[in-house]
């Protein structure tokens, strides 16, 4: 009867008479009522109205709606604690705290507190798996209103000591989705150890040695590595200080955890390297943006205030400790790593002065190669390497005449060394922008490049004569223009590019009918009208034309 009425009559009505109803159910029904089931529906019904409600805080000043349902509760625990379970009396609070996370936040850690007492009160074995999934509830649906605040609520970790590792891992789960998705910062580093502690269970290998799933783990550790973009500080001390403690705890976590976290670490410390440089090079007040950063770690949307303090770290300091990271990757994540070393050596040459780190640029420009040549074994994998390589050597200017000479000779070397000779040519087409870049000025060295990559041309369309084959002669006719145009080189003449035109028209000639024919022809057809193009509007091309 008690629940017809509930479902029965308006919304409005249980609050208007909410004081007699709870008088009545607390008072009034027989012994073998539950009550508690009530008062279950009761709360749900209301959370749900008072939420969706736009005059909720009318509401709230009419009608104390938290301390009448308190005390009932608190009369219901206190006369009938020991003959309810404690799963029932949990499954109350969980409707109590489903109400109060509704509409009185700031009441929530009094639930949490009660909850530690009723649980105090009770011997290991009665709090089963249906007291445990409640207890879970409690602490999953904080997050929703509270987000990180709930760190600071003074029972929430004891709340979740009654836990075994396994559930404490499913909370610790929703912790990090819970701050992930909230993308508020984490202030310092007091915030930073408190977040740690309550998601150990997802930054330590179950004691039990029970495996994971595999997409939960990869789902879990990519919120860790979410959560590590948060920690960000207008001191860079104590940024450096947050960073420095997820490097502590990722290093104790066990390689597969490191495939995640330790890039996310990595950019977190190139944004610092960026803030810090930012700061003692900038006059400015304004604030500090990262994704105006010059390499691939605009991570975040913070914006820093220049730091004019005293650092407790150099920028030395800093790429160090990412090498030390990269090198406990290397060994797992080979083609990550290499990227990763990559996104470092662009770094120091963005931020480092001159060649102050000559040698410690090279030794990881000596790592990089040293990986592709040791730990990449897939062909396609090679080229996509060696492209990255090349993309990122040609823009160094940090290192000395005598180390960019050997990374450009030996990565030269590695791309002679691919399978397909097609892929060969290719490969050291691109390197011809290593030996003529802010590093390197020899145009001789860009002419061997050249004879070696049409040598290479004319061995790959002499063993099969393709219409891709045919290509790339157009893919080094596209180079030859880039050299023209070049102020400082003047190593190429108009006869070379005629020359490469020529042999496309005739080897050409009759593959119209074969596959690629089309692309083959558009291809070739927009490069001469660039040629056409440049010749009307290039002093330096009418020139070599003439």
């Amino acid at each position: 009867l008690m629940d017809c009425t509930i479902q029965a009559f308006p919304d409005e009505y249980h609050l208007h008479t909410l004081e007699k109803l709870l008088q009545t159910c607390g008072h009034m029904m027989q012994n073998n009522v539950d009550v508690k089931t009530i008062f279950i529906r009761l709360m749900d019904r209301l959370s749900e109205f008072v939420s969706s409600s736009e005059e909720i805080e009318d509401i709230k000043a009419k009608v104390d709606i938290f301390s009448l349902f308190k005390t009932n509760i608190d009369r219901i625990i206190d006369e009938q604690a020991l003959q309810i379970e404690l799963a029932k009396l949990l499954e109350l609070q969980v409707a109590f705290l489903k109400f109060a996370s509704q509409c009185y936040p700031g009441n929530i850690d009094y639930i949490l507190s009660s909850c530690c007492t009723l649980c105090s009160k009770r011997s290991s074995t009665e709090v089963n798996d249906e007291s445990q999934k409640n207890i879970v509830s409690l602490l999953t649906l904080p997050l929703e209103s509270l987000s990180i605040t709930v760190l600071s609520l003074h029972d929430y970790p004891k709340l979740m000591k009654y836990l075994p590792f396994r559930k404490r891992k499913i909370v610790a789960q929703n912790i990090a989705r819970a701050v992930a998705n909230s993308s508020i910062n984490l202030k310092d580093l007091q915030i930073v150890n408190q977040l740690i502690d309550f998601l150990t269970p997802i930054l330590r290998d179950d004691p039990e040695g029970q495996d994971s799933d595999p997409a939960e783990f990869a789902s879990e550790q990519t919120l860790v590595a979410r959560i590590v973009h948060l920690a960000v500080h207008n001191d860079a001390n104590e940024y450096y200080n947050m960073l420095n403690r997820f490097r502590e705890v990722f290093f104790q976590g066990g390689e597969k955890r490191m495939t995640f976290t330790v890039p996310a670490l990595f950019y977190g410390y190139l944004k610092l390297a960026d803030f810090v440089h930012s700061s003692q090079t900038s006059n400015s007040e304004d604030h500090y943006d990262p994704s105006t950063a010059p390499v691939n770690y605009k991570i975040t949307s913070y914006k820093f205030k220049p730091f004019r303090g005293e650092l407790t770290f150099n920028l030395t300091g800093i790429y160090t400790i990412c090498r030390e990271l990269l090198q406990k990757l290397a060994l797992h994540q080979p083609a990550m790593c290499l990227h990763l070393n990559l996104s470092l050596v662009l770094s120091i040459n963005n931020l480092v002065s001159g060649q102050e780190l000559d040698e410690f640029t090279y030794d990881i420009c000596t790592d990089i190669l040293q990986i592709y040549q040791s730990e990449i074994a897939d062909a396609d994998a090679k080229i996509t390497a060696l492209t990255e390589i090349t993309a990122a050597f040609q823009r160094l200017t940090c290192l000395s005449e005598d180390n960019f000479d050997t990374l450009a000779s030996n990565t030269t070397q590695y791309s002679a060394k691919l399978l397909k000779k097609s892929d060969q040519c290719l490969a050291i087409l691109k390197c011809t922008n290593l030996f003529f870049c802010p590093a390197m000025k020899n145009q001789n060295r860009v002419m061997e490049c050249f004879k070696k990559v049409l040598k290479l041309a004319e061995v790959v369309n002499s063993s099969q004569l393709t219409n891709r084959n045919i290509g790339l002669y157009v893919s080094i006719l596209n180079k030859f223009i880039y050299f023209l145009e070049q102020d400082s080189f003047d190593a190429i003449r108009g006869e070379d590019l005629m020359t490469c035109v020529q042999i496309i028209k005739d080897k050409s000639a009759g593959l119209t009918s074969q596959p690629d024919a089309k692309w083959l022809e558009t291809y070739f057809n927009n490069t001469l009208e660039i040629i056409e193009y440049k010749k009307n509007s290039n002093p330096k091309f009418k020139n070599a034309f003439h």
